[in-house]
């Protein structure tokens, strides 16, 4: 395991590493801190537009900068997740969005965070790009871009569009 940080935040000594319940930990080799390296939490947004597609941004920010993504970001400390939502996609996409339910948790591969997926309400505005964001637009379903930034993104959208084609062809099905 590779330490985190080489120096004591709280006392400058040197951090070594220490088992807690089973596990490596960067630790303080003087006082009680230790680096537990907890997860980050991070928000992303599926936004349905009236239109029938998907906003997305294409990033403007490490990582996968110029990729298409969901609108998405970090949870600012003392934040409610669905407060952090609404605020990343305003900061990215210019829209105000109503959350309808979260859709989905997970840890993504290779990355020490929490990703939390919600579902906004439709909207009917068109999007604008934030100051994260190279660019934002709304994609029909059969005009998604190719590569999407992350594959839990990716993963979002392909989910939500099955149910929602699903959710039309139930639709149009006579009631008997």
């Amino acid at each position: 395991m590779q330490h985190a940080y080489q120096y004591c935040p709280k006392c400058s000594s040197g951090l070594v590493l220490k088992s807690f319940e089973g596990k490596q930990k960067s630790a303080c080799s003087k006082c009680d801190y230790v680096h537990w390296d907890n997860p980050l939490p991070v928000v992303a947004v599926v936004v349905p537009h009236v239109s029938g597609g998907l906003v997305l941004i294409k990033r403007g920010m490490p990582p996968r900068v110029g990729y298409w993504a969901l609108p998405a970001g970090f949870i600012d400390h003392g934040e409610h997740p669905e407060f952090a939502a609404v605020r990343e996609c305003k900061e990215e996409s210019g829209l105000d969005i109503k959350l309808a339910r979260l859709l989905s948790i997970h840890a993504p591969e290779g990355r020490n965070q929490i990703l939390m997926i919600y579902l906004a309400e439709p909207v009917s505005a068109l999007p604008s790009p934030g100051s994260d964001a190279l660019e934002a637009q709304v994609f029909a379903f059969d005009q998604l871009p190719a590569e999407i930034a992350f594959p839990l993104h990716k993963t979002a959208i392909e989910n939500y569009i099955k149910r929602e084609k699903r959710n039309r062809r139930r639709r149009k099905q006579p009631q008997g």
